[in-house]
């Protein structure tokens, strides 16, 4: 549910819950009686709450189905209708560890569909006819639960984000010293640690937009090129070192034997794959190593930005 919905402006202004809530949950009403769920789309202002109406459903078939195809946030259900109940959808949700929550109606206060209902951790149980300020109250604290949960997700993204950012920056510092012929004593281990297998030759492949795409670019649309580079270069290869060079081109480190048709049919694939899902032309290069030790993997790297340097100028 991470959905925007446009503000309604009123002739005082915005809504005061309106500035409140920026993000729109959607949910899916469930009841076998037509006027009912006519009643619960239009009983309250629901935008002003931060939840838009994704569908309806007369029975628990109709529900399934839906649900399979549209993600909601909320499923206000109707306990008792023709067929299955609305307890069998609640069972079927908790099996399927569903995140979805639920608002159950019923026209009679049954305590064992109640105490059935809490079983399945449904918390709020509301009786027919529906009151409005129970209603209200309901998903406020449904909508507090929600925006929670948004809030830690993103939270606990950004930490998982800003891990991989540092551990991507700490590895391509190491390979830097490779590149440049300044490694450390310790970089076989280190290499290990990596996953470079040091006892085979090795192809290095560096990359990056033509001139005119990188000139063109703000720093912060660079990085999200840089990103989306490596994300494609994953894609079509898998198991390889990906790093940053001290010039911000990708580097790919990966055993020859992973390019059975050689480096220029993996890169005509990799600059196809740019134009079609970016945009961007780009330019690469490539060298071998002997073995993947770090004198092999200087020498190519120095080879590929070499080869690289010269389509630049070539090719520009």
């Amino acid at each position: 549910g991470d959905r925007h919905h446009d503000t309604d402006l009123t002739a005082a202004g915005t809504s005061p819950l309106e500035r409140i809530y920026h993000m729109t949950y959607q949910f899916l009403i469930v009841d076998d009686e037509y006027f009912v769920r006519q009643r619960i789309r239009l009983c309250i202002p629901w935008k002003e709450y931060g939840f838009e109406c994704a569908g309806e459903a007369a029975n628990v078939d109709q529900a399934l189905r839906f649900l399979e195809a549209t993600p909601v946030d909320l499923v206000i259900l109707d306990i008792s209708m023709p067929g299955a109940n609305g307890l069998e959808l609640l069972r079927m949700m908790k099996e399927q560890n569903s995140q979805i929550k639920f608002i159950i109606l019923s026209g009679f206060a049954t305590f064992e569909y109640a105490r059935q209902a809490i079983a399945c951790n449904v918390t709020n149980y509301l009786l027919k006819p529906i009151d409005t300020d129970e209603l209200i109250r309901s998903i406020t604290e449904i909508r507090e639960t929600l925006d929670k949960n948004n809030h830690l997700k993103q939270e606990r993204l950004a930490w998982q984000e800003a891990r991989l950012i540092a551990e991507h920056a700490e590895k391509s510092t190491f390979f830097q010293n490779i590149f440049s012929g300044h490694a450390s004593v310790s970089e076989s281990a280190q290499l290990r640690e990596f996953g470079v297998l040091q006892d085979v030759p090795c192809t290095v492949i560096v990359s990056d937009g033509r001139p005119k795409v990188i000139h063109s670019l703000s720093c912060q649309e660079r990085a999200a090129f840089q990103t989306a580079l490596g994300n494609l270069s994953g894609c079509l290869l898998s198991g390889c070192i990906q790093v940053t060079d001290a010039y911000s081109h990708q580097v790919l480190i990966l055993p020859q034997a992973q390019l059975p048709a050689g480096p220029d049919h993996f890169l005509e694939r990799l600059s196809s794959a740019a134009r079609e899902n970016f945009s961007r032309d780009i330019v690469c290069g490539y060298g071998y190593g002997n073995d993947g030790l770090a004198p092999s993997i200087h020498s190519a790297y120095q080879t590929a930005l070499q080869f690289f340097t010269f389509r630049t100028v070539y090719e520009s």
